[in-house]
């Protein structure tokens, strides 16, 4: 006499045969969201974005693949409407303490950038 299955077992048989499935799946739909992101990103503070002062702080955000000399550069941070949000400078050379300048969407203020002074209007 054959036992029956449990629908959790079912599924999980079903998901174990068809994983490369799922994970394909799963990848083709985060790749376009992350170039998307970017892109948006882009858009919003070329075309809609406020300056603000930001200070830099204690966050280090390590260089990937600079295993020689391990670089890195600490983060900024500044407030919008009693929040405050926090981005990687991308800049070696800016000490904690140091006052900058900051682009940022109004829309999404996550999304910022460092002004640096020989930047064009990008």
């Amino acid at each position: 006499m054959k036992k029956k299955q449990s629908k959790g077992i079912k599924a999980l048989s079903l998901v174990r045969k068809h994983k490369y499935l799922i994970l394909g799946f799963f990848v083709i739909m985060i790749i376009p969201f992350i170039i998307l992101k970017g892109e948006v990103r882009k858009y919003m503070l070329k075309n809609n974005y406020k300056v603000i002062n930001a200070v830099v702080v204690d966050e280090k955000n390590y260089f990937p693949n600079d295993n020689v000399k391990f670089g890195y550069s600490y983060s900024y941070e500044f407030v919008v409407n009693d929040k405050i949000y926090r981005n990687d400078s991308y800049i070696e050379n800016l000490r904690v303490g140091d006052k900058v300048s900051v682009k940022y969407s109004p829309i999404y203020p996550n999304f910022s950038k460092l002004i640096i002074k020989e930047e064009k209007n990008d």
